[in-house]
């Protein structure tokens, strides 16, 4: 797998970090603008598709810089092979499953609005 080579992971562990540092400011910039944070409004506002864009690009980094992090941090302290490789399928699998919920829900707002 093209992770398991440190300087890839260093390397992709820093540009989720850039995409986070550059799409948060204006995530919470536009929130904190909209004119009323009751449902309707919010909905209106994710549904609109450079919003739900945003928010997906936004949403995948964070749960994969989480999922990096928590891999290297795994792969230092857990010093049992079997333990360790079940632990990281576990860890795969579950950035997977909120990777494909927050996307699905996303997309679901966008389309029902």
């Amino acid at each position: 797998m093209l992770l398991r080579q440190p300087n890839v992971q260093w390397l992709t562990q820093r540009l989720s970090g850039v995409v986070i540092t550059l799409i948060c400011p204006f995530l919470i910039y536009k929130i904190l603008n909209l004119k009323s944070f009751d449902h309707e409004s919010v909905c209106h506002w994710i549904a609109s598709p450079w919003t739900t864009a945003v928010l997906a690009l936004a949403l995948t980094s964070l749960i994969y810089h989480s999922y990096l992090g928590l891999k290297v941090i795994i792969e230092d302290y857990i010093f049992h092979y079997g333990r360790r490789r079940q632990v990281l399928k576990t860890l795969q699998l579950i950035a997977f499953v909120l990777v494909g919920l927050s996307l699905y829900f996303l997309v679901e707002i966008a389309r029902i609005h």
